[in-house]
């Protein structure tokens, strides 16, 4: 069970989670850092918002295509109409992340490192609350 659950891990996470040995504590460690579902959807959001198709053959680009629509679908998969909509606000919340201004993304970014956004209400209070940093005064 254990090499199976380490085959599933991410390499770059690998050395995060040698230390733990017993397919419980590998288990709840994983857990904590995949927690966040919002920072995976906005990785692949934003994965397919700027795929490209540049100097691969079609095959190359389709397969990339398809891989990254099929972690979309992952993540919207749904089992009840509460769901659906949570994933949704979910999915909101990702494309405003994507819109914001470069000047912000220190904010986007502590944002997607949290724990969890809970909802759409709690990332629109956070945003509301960042001050306009000096650049953009001017252009008010």
């Amino acid at each position: 069970m254990c090499a199976l659950l380490w085959q599933l891990v991410e390499p770059r996470l690998l050395m995060s989670l040698q230390p733990f040995k017993t397919c419980h504590s590998f288990r709840k460690r994983a857990q904590n850092i995949y927690v966040n579902d919002i920072q995976r959807l906005y990785d692949s959001t934003n994965k397919l918002a700027s795929l490209k198709m540049t100097n691969q053959d079609m095959v190359y680009f389709m397969n990339e295509a398809q891989s990254t629509v099929e972690e979309l679908r992952m993540f919207l998969e749904v089992n009840s109409l509460d769901e659906i909509k949570k994933k949704l606000d979910k999915y909101y919340m990702v494309m405003i992340f994507c819109a914001i201004h470069p000047d912000f993304n220190c904010i986007s970014d502590q944002l997607l490192t949290t724990h969890e956004v809970h909802s759409m209400d709690t990332l629109i209070t956070c945003l509301i609350r960042v001050p306009i940093p000096q650049t953009h005064e001017l252009l008010l």
